[in-house]
């Protein structure tokens, strides 16, 4: 059975296309009408709008209906007069709640053991090269180790609240951006003394980003085989999830965060100290139900509609179609140069003295296929540093020449960008040839969807723009940015440190969707010199 309005098949047993609501059941008659756009529920192909009869397999387009009498149309607004419109997927009842809670459920689990299995990485790592001076005890009592290298080097005797935990690593697993301020006051013989510092750690964690991935899709399968059981509005239960998902990580940012206010005794001298480490909680809140929302939704979706996807896809609306591929790209895109960076890169820089070895190395993966993939589509990567009074800005594009890389021997953080990116004798050229990816990946596209867009200008700027709007939300994930400042009076001097790599944001969307122009345009082309102008 056929879907008339969809066109995908589903089971005889199914009374209700769960797509778009259709009715999939036999009209009585009445009255005659004739269809004449959607799919034949025979065969599921698009019907010829001037036939009566499907031209595929023959089954009629005339469907005969029931009038509504004046009781009927009276019960309906009986029905309708005083309910209230319900926000589509924000309503609950127990037959939908209960399953969708279910996965959820099971994902929050799998992300505690994730990050139970990292943190148990993490510190054998640290234990076996710390040659001794740390064992697996100091991080059970990390609030005590601390304050003890604290009262020997410094002489202060300070109760640290518990400021590492199993949360830590489930917000450093989302890269959820980290904050650290701190601010020391007191007087010492009537002096008056401050000092403030704050530390910033933006997008550090962000090759961790794989492992929150794979836990949620394998939710998302769950929540797919639940919504298929329980035969469950689709984006509705997607909504729902990713809402209690975006709660949970929330809740544990606010956990892995700490404050420390106390007034202590420093050498006959009272002392204020008030310490907070945080993650954001809007921040946490929103990167969970994006997150979920994305990656749980589509492999719920795959799982549910893995057979029919471009059936599926064909039937949308432009826009929809067009952001389906978008996203679909930039996942690929990204995937395939991170992982790249991750098997390559203990090789890649193995000459770094502070990135070699496995460990280190590969957590410059997710960073590094990050800005690959905006290097590959021509967006300039911008580079900031300040180091006290030296202040520093670069710009690296993907054919930078001899001359515009020559500046790097000028700056005190050049080097580091040049082992980085590997640009020793110039852009090396597997970096060069690296738009070859995207520009691949978008005439492929183009082609599939010439018998949407059909060369015409205003749908090509339609889908230019979505790809320039999902490239611009990638930014946010390409931003790495590692700041630290101290200042004070009669305390400390001014100390100030920044690293940043980012691209404008405005820039990427330009290009990118000029980009996308290009090349779909090029599919597009290419499909009509292949097959001949559609009709």
């Amino acid at each position: 059975m056929f879907c008339q309005k969809c066109g995908i098949k589903h089971p005889a047993s199914i009374n209700y296309c769960p797509n778009d609501g259709q009715d999939l059941q036999p009209v009585l008659a009445a009255h005659t009408t004739h269809r004449t756009a959607g799919y034949c529920g025979s065969c599921g192909k698009a019907l010829s709008p001037i036939a009566q009869y499907c031209q595929h397999c023959g089954e009629s387009h005339s469907s005969v209906n029931i009038n509504k009498t004046a009781d009927d149309l009276v019960d309906g607004v009986k029905d309708n007069f005083f309910s209230l419109p319900a926000i589509a997927g924000l309503s609950f009842s127990k037959k939908s709640i209960v399953p969708v809670l279910v996965a959820v459920g099971i994902t929050i689990m799998l992300t505690f053991l994730a990050a139970l299995v990292l943190k148990t990485q993490v510190e054998n790592f640290i234990v076996d090269n710390s040659f001794g001076e740390i064992t697996k005890v100091d991080f059970q009592y990390m609030d005590r180790f601390i304050a003890e290298e604290l009262e020997e080097e410094s002489m202060m005797n300070i109760d640290f609240p518990n400021i590492y935990n199993l949360f830590t690593y489930i917000a450093s697993m989302h890269s959820i951006d980290f904050s650290f301020t701190g601010e020391i006051s007191g007087s010492d013989e009537g002096e008056f003394f401050q000092g403030k510092f704050d530390l910033i750690s933006q997008n550090t964690t962000l090759s961790l980003l794989p492992i929150v991935v794979f836990v949620l899709v394998i939710g998302g399968v769950i929540l797919g085989y639940y919504i298929e059981k329980n035969k469950l509005p689709f984006w509705k239960s997607i909504l729902q999830f990713s809402f209690v998902y975006g709660l949970f990580l929330m809740i544990s940012s606010s956990i892995a965060g700490f404050t420390f206010i106390s007034t202590i005794d420093i050498y006959y001298s009272m002392v204020d100290i008030n310490i907070k480490g945080t993650f954001p909680l809007i921040e946490s809140f929103l990167m969970g139900v994006i997150l979920a929302a994305t990656i749980s939704g589509l492999a719920a979706f795959l799982k549910i509609h893995g057979k029919n996807v471009f059936s599926f896809v064909k039937t949308q609306a432009s826009y929809l179609q067009y952001a389906i591929y978008s996203i679909g790209i930039s996942i690929f895109g990204l995937s395939l140069f991170s992982a790249f960076f991750l098997v390559f890169s203990e090789g890649i820089y193995e000459d770094i003295p502070e990135v070699s070895g496995a460990t280190p190395s590969q957590l410059l993966a997710g960073p590094m296929g990050m800005w690959t993939w905006n290097l590959s589509h021509f967006i300039p990567l911008n580079f900031k540093a300040f180091d006290s009074e030296e202040r520093e800005a670069f710009t690296l594009q993907l054919f930078s020449s001899f001359e515009e890389l020559s500046v790097l021997d000028l700056l005190y953080s050049g080097d580091f960008i040049k082992e980085l990116f590997l640009l020793e004798n110039g852009v090396p050229l597997l970096l060069k040839v690296s738009f070859l990816i995207p520009a691949v990946l978008l005439v492929w596209v183009g082609y599939h969807l010439y018998h949407t867009h059909k060369l015409s200008i205003i749908e090509l700027l339609k889908f230019s723009a979505i790809y320039g709007g999902v490239m611009a939300l990638t930014r946010f994930f390409s931003t790495l940015k590692v700041s630290a400042s101290i200042s004070g009076e009669e305390l400390f001097g001014l100390e100030e440190f920044l690293l940043q790599i980012q691209p404008n944001i405005l820039p990427v969307f330009i290009i990118s969707a000029l980009f996308a122009l290009v090349f779909i345009a090029a599919g597009g082309c290419l499909n009509r010199y292949l097959s001949g102008p559609v009709n």
